[in-house]
């Protein structure tokens, strides 16, 4: 059945995907999965009434797909041999019914690239739903789609809108006899709605837009969640994104105990999709948490966090199981840390350290990237427990391999410059003001060079600023200005930038 190799192919590309690319990118990229799968719940829906069809000639068109021990595979190469001889094609119900669903699925599949082929693929699909509506509206909807950004793309915005109206009004009307299938398709087609009023400038319309959409989905999920939950989870992460960039954490702290307490509902219903981010964002819970402060809440989500790895153990592959209870427990050792559980802490960073180590080992393409911050993490807690020179050698270990990382892809030069600056934290407990000094320089050139490639975090970019005027002062340094300046003036352009956010959105 398509929803079991739906369970398995999304397990499957959950833990190949983050083999390939690190738990980073996994953990970025994760939900469009769950969303594939939702859309391979509804395609189950919307073909149960073909492949009911399709049995009773399923037997006469098993030799397109038998193995060469197949039994019975003699007599139906016979009846294949027999039919060539007789007609030259096979048994013509079966193709035909074949040929119709396959015409069907190239048809939902096909985009056209340029205006005048979107304009008569709409002509046609006009045409044709009048005599079958059931059977080709759904295709008229999306040439409308397409249509729409062909017109927009050359800036006949009026007739764009029009096109995607007729669209929207289309999937509308759907929804009695589908709201799993129609539903999904108003929703993007609202989203593009509302980009397109953006576009325009209409920023009032693109957020009466965006809450309709949002009140829709929401109301989507709660009567078929496996279907929506992926696609309400996605809409609930954006707005966190939004909130953490106004500085709103609180909000943004609402929302992803949402995106918890839905993951929970569906772990419940498919654990086997579900029971893997459920995890995960537990665990983002509790940064989320820890970084505002509560830290008693925060641990609670941890833990949960880890006893959900022990279930996971049984259930995924033993290294990915074993790489997302180190992640948990550097998360637990930080938390640990601001609760004074400064022993404990250490005890769980070593323990991360080591279980990433192994897997590094064993598949150093896969694991030896997340290797670093689980290091910078020990580094920190070996420092408050008073451990200096363990501190600095496992910090320079990081330093090392983020460089080597920064010089692959600049992503890594924010992580790089968090290290330096760590690593300056600990040269000025150890009494070596120089040392700290130049480290917090580098930290701010690391960060410079960051600024060209991709933005700087505000907060933390203030923080080694500080740290680094103080410890010239603390060695009889003059700062250097050329360092500071360039960087002093981003921070500044960047509070003005929020400043302005705010202001919108209080009118």
């Amino acid at each position: 059945m398509i929803r079991k190799s739906a369970k398995d192919a999304f397990a499957r590309l959950v833990f190949m995907y983050w083999k390939k690319k690190g738990l980073c990118a996994a953990l970025i990229n994760i939900f469009t999965l769950i969303i594939a799968t939702g859309s391979a719940f509804a395609l189950e829906s919307q073909i149960h009434d073909f492949s009911s069809r399709t049995h009773q000639y399923q037997e006469k068109m098993a030799f397109y797909v038998d193995s060469p021990n197949s039994p019975g595979l003699e007599r139906r190469r016979g009846i294949l041999q027999c039919s060539e001889k007789k007609n030259n094609k096979p048994d013509i119900e079966g193709n035909a019914e074949l040929k119709k669903f396959l015409d069907r699925l190239k048809r939902r599949t096909e985009t056209h690239d340029t205006l005048e082929s979107a304009q008569a693929a709409v002509a046609r699909y006009r045409e044709l739903a009048k005599k079958d509506p059931e059977e080709y509206l759904p295709d008229l909807s999306r040439s409308l789609i397409d249509l729409h950004h062909r017109l927009a793309e050359r800036g006949r915005n009026q007739e764009a809108l029009k096109a995607l109206n007729e669209a929207i009004l289309i999937e509308m009307d759907g929804l009695a006899a589908n709201p799993q299938f129609h539903g999904r398709n108003l929703i993007d087609y609202l989203k593009i709605l509302e980009n397109h009023y953006k576009k325009m400038n209409k920023k009032k319309d693109a957020l009466k837009i965006k809450e309709q959409r949002v009140t829709m989905l929401k109301n989507f999920y709660q009567k078929f969640p496996l279907q929506f939950g992926g696609k309400y989870i996605d809409e609930l992460k954006h707005s966190i994104y939004e909130q953490l960039n106004a500085d709103n954490h609180k909000d943004a702290i609402q929302l992803q105990k949402e995106i918890v307490k839905i993951l929970r509902k569906l772990s419940l219903i498919h654990p086997e999709s579900y029971l893997f981010p459920y995890d995960v964002e537990l665990g983002n819970l509790a940064t989320m948490l820890q970084e505002a402060g509560d830290f008693h809440q925060a641990l609670d989500m941890i833990q949960k966090a880890l006893l959900m790895d022990q279930m996971l153990s049984k259930k995924i592959e033993e290294e990915v199981a074993l790489f997302l209870k180190s992640h948990n427990l550097i998360i637990k050792a930080a938390i640990l840390s601001k609760l004074g559980k400064k022993q404990e802490a250490l005890a769980d960073a070593k323990t991360a350290v080591e279980i990433i180590r192994k897997l590094s080992k064993k598949n150093p393409d896969f694991f030896a990237k997340n290797l670093p911050p689980a290091l910078d993490e020990l580094a920190l807690r070996l420092d408050e427990n008073g451990k200096q020179q363990q501190a600095l050698e496992t910090e320079k270990e990081a330093i090392s391999l983020y460089r080597n990382m920064a010089r692959e892809n600049p992503f890594h030069l924010l992580s790089l410059a968090n290290a330096l600056g760590n690593l300056g934290r600990i040269h000025m407990h150890a009494g070596q003001p120089a040392q700290a000094c130049r480290s917090y320089a580098e930290a701010l050139r690391t960060i410079a060079l960051a600024v060209q490639k991709s933005y700087i975090p505000p907060s933390r970019t203030e923080t080694f600023l500080d740290r680094y005027v103080q410890t010239c002062k603390m060695v009889g340094k003059q700062p250097d200005e050329t360092l500071i300046k360039p960087i002093r003036k981003t921070l500044q352009e960047i509070r003005s930038r929020s400043e302005n956010k705010a202001a919108v959105s209080a009118k």
